[in-house]
């Protein structure tokens, strides 16, 4: 929801090679459509989209309005759309602790559905420390990766990488023994 977040982000999602958007709350189409464009050219079976919003009455929303723009704008069929929301929950709020929270917009149209399902208190995603959010996150990819196949692809990579310094090894040794030779 927050390009102050995003930041702080980065570095988790990068981690697991996942692609970031910062939709600065509802965010508009353009990095939707980058979104689908990039679902739609990598293959996969799902689109899971991890949502990290406040816990307010537009936060709480956000993730059911992307999705039903997913599905509605873009043509994502529902059975192949997973949205999760990381934070900021409600159960979060409950067990972390957290300063008391500011009231409420009540000038938002979404008000009175948030107030009759959590009271009239809101929480920013600032409510967090940075380690909390990364924290958060970084546990949401983990619980929608294929962790065995992720790892998997790591270790084929690392192997790669691997050969690749033993060719450029062999390659450096074969060009100075050339050299050597028309001296």
């Amino acid at each position: 929801e927050k390009n102050t977040v995003a930041n702080q982000l980065r570095s988790v999602s990068s981690k697991y090679t996942v692609p970031m958007t910062s939709g600065r709350g509802y965010s508009s189409l353009p990095p939707r459509k980058d979104l689908v464009d990039r679902f739609r050219t990598s293959g996969r079976e799902k689109l899971v989209v991890i949502v990290v919003s406040d816990f307010d009455p537009e936060g709480e929303d956000i993730p059911g309005s992307f999705g039903v723009s997913l599905r509605d704008d873009f043509g994502i069929p529902e059975h192949k759309l997973r949205i999760v929301k990381a934070a900021l929950t409600a159960e979060q709020v409950r067990t972390m602790n957290l300063h008391e929270g500011q009231l409420s917009k009540e000038t938002s149209s979404r008000y009175q559905r948030f107030v009759a399902a959590h009271g009239n208190r809101a929480w920013e995603l600032e409510s967090l420390s940075a380690d909390q959010l990364r924290e958060i996150v970084e546990a949401a990819i983990r619980g929608v990766l294929d962790l065995a196949a992720f790892e998997a692809e790591v270790a084929r990579e690392q192997q790669e990488q691997i050969e690749l310094d033993e060719k450029r090894q062999q390659l450096r040794r074969a060009l100075a023994a050339d050299v050597s030779e028309l001296d």
